[in-house]
């Protein structure tokens, strides 16, 4: 054990005042510089995250007084019409989280470098924003009305009333918002 002389006599390390005191705290790869060298990665990362994070929304949603919207449950019901209802949940639960991850992919692969160079997590966010906004607008527009002919939803959805709309919106900006945060390279 080391006495008071002991500790006394100890030298403690001084400081490089040209280096910074927490180097060795941020030494490394951040986030977006990682996602800025690995596209690919960062884009499936970012997909999954986006996803999951968009259908806790879609399945909270009755708690603002909005339906539930449950993307798998959908999906299942029309891949495996017949089914019992959790073969079918899963089954759509897989081709959902599938097509989740291919449109993080477009974004992030081909959409995002469409948009040109960008400096700031503002601009990424808006930029998945505006991503959303066309998904949830082919949503109703096309996916719905299309998929689920005998609910006669009408053009935008709208026979289905606003709280729906507003609910696939919502929905399409939680996963938007989560890809501009998760997706957010530093050229």
């Amino acid at each position: 054990m080391a006495t008071r002389e002991d500790l006394a006599t100890r030298r403690v390390p001084v400081a490089d005042p040209a280096q910074p005191v927490v180097q060795h705290q941020t030494a490394g790869l951040h986030w977006p510089q990682y996602v800025n060298n690995h596209r690919l990665i960062g884009g499936l990362v970012a997909g999954f995250a986006a996803l999951h994070i968009a259908d806790m929304i879609g399945y909270w949603l009755p708690g603002i007084g909005l339906p539930k919207l449950d993307f798998a449950y959908f999906n299942g019901a029309i891949l495996m019409p017949k089914a019992a209802a959790t073969p079918q949940w899963f089954e759509g639960h897989i081709f959902h989280t599938f097509n989740g991850l291919v449109f993080a992919l477009g974004y992030a692969l081909v959409v995002f470098p469409l948009l040109g160079k960008t400096l700031t997590t503002a601009r990424n966010v808006a930029r998945g924003v505006a991503m959303g906004m066309v998904l949830a607008t082919l949503s109703c527009l096309w996916w719905i009305p299309t998929q689920f002919p005998a609910l006669h939803a009408g053009f935008m959805s709208h026979n289905l009333g606003w709280k729906l709309v507003l609910g696939v919106y919502v929905w399409h900006l939680a996963w938007s918002l989560a890809i501009g945060f998760f997706f957010n390279p530093k050229d």
